[in-house]
């Protein structure tokens, strides 16, 4: 039975429970040479385009009906001879608070003394297959202060382990920081921003 780095993905218009529709992407505009069969080639196809743009490119090519019942994109992969759907799903343009491994390493830097933030982006550092580097990474984590203590490029070569963790771990892990830790974050950042601006527009009013 292939193992996660071998699994053959594609990217498919979810109809409805258990009801996926690949379709060959490659034909349209949007499509560069990626490799549609791999999770880092689905995911440079889709970051550059939004959901609603791929949809209207399959309906102006025939490739899906009017009429075609649709919930969402999905990523799936064949295993038992039947299709299981990828649980983080999809990254496409518009999902702007999903960081990259680069804003992410700086994220923790930022918030290195944030114990509360840091506990929780270990925690969440779980992989879909187990490796060495997933295990460095996690040391590292807990002793951030000895790699800060040899000062800053000690520190950042030390997190830089991340990008040697395998792309299907990386990216699970980066969804699920991104949706758990660092949205809630940005999104009291915002509400904090919208206060103030209506405190500051009550006082000129």
């Amino acid at each position: 039975m292939p193992n996660n780095l071998e699994k053959k993905y594609l990217l498919a218009i979810k109809r409805g429970k258990n009801d996926f529709l690949p379709l060959e992407w490659q034909f349209t505009s949007f499509y560069n040479g990626e490799d549609l069969t791999s999770l880092e080639g689905i995911d440079t196809f889709t970051k550059r385009i939004t959901r609603m743009d791929l949809l209207l490119e399959a309906v102006n090519l025939n490739m899906i009906n009017i009429d075609e019942r649709y919930t969402s994109f999905s990523i799936i992969y064949s295993e038992n001879n039947k299709y299981h759907e990828l649980k983080e799903g999809c990254i496409f343009a518009e999902d702007i608070n999903i960081f990259d491994a680069n804003q992410f390493i700086y994220f923790i830097i930022n918030n290195i003394d944030n114990k509360d933030i840091l506990n929780q982006i270990y925690n969440l550092c779980t992989g879909k297959i187990e490796e060495q580097k997933l295990i460095e990474f996690k040391f590292i984590l807990k002793n951030l202060e000895l790699f800060r203590y040899r000062g800053k490029n000690a520190l950042l070569a030390a997190l830089d382990t991340f990008k040697s963790i395998s792309y299907i771990n990386q990216r699970s892990i980066l969804i699920k920081v991104s949706k758990k830790v660092i949205t809630p974050i940005l999104e009291k950042e915002d509400n904090k921003s919208l206060t103030k601006k209506s405190e500051i527009e009550g006082k000129v009013a």
